[in-house]
């Protein structure tokens, strides 16, 4: 299947690493202008160009900006004030041990982003008042 973003922006936060950069990279591969949003001005901008290269000629934008705070959202909107998709890929969380999973194992960061993305397109169109989970990411440490 393939998916085409052409001419949706999709905003995804905290994807400097991990999950949320492999969402963005889903969506930049997939043709969508992509905003890549961290805390910091060097790990977005470093985000910004390694997402470049695993996307050759993909429009990304980085914008740095914590979005745990009112006036990181401020910033984050001011800069981005229109999109067509926005994740969410910060927030609050409980410990909860994924082996009462049904996969028994974490999603690989890749498999989060393909539903995402998947969720995200006109193939997802019939998707309608779902719950779609994806058991993914392990935080070994709290900071």
């Amino acid at each position: 299947m393939k998916i085409d973003l052409s001419n949706k922006t999709a905003i995804v936060t905290g994807s400097t690493a991990g999950i949320g950069f492999a969402i963005a990279k889903g969506f930049a591969q997939a043709g969508a202008v992509v905003v890549v949003n961290g805390r910091s001005e060097a790990a977005v901008d470093d985000a910004v160009t390694r997402l470049a290269k695993t996307a050759p000629g993909a429009v990304i934008r980085g914008r740095a900006a914590d979005v745990g705070t009112v006036e990181g959202c401020s910033a984050l909107v001011a800069a981005e004030p229109s999109t067509d998709i926005l994740v969410n890929n910060v927030g609050i969380y409980g410990l909860e041990d994924f082996f009462g999973s049904i996969l028994q194992r974490a999603a690989s960061v890749d498999e989060v982003a393909n539903l995402v993305v998947y969720a995200a397109s006109p193939q997802a169109s019939a998707t309608t008042g779902a719950a779609l989970r994806v058991d993914g990411g392990v935080v070994e440490t709290i900071m």
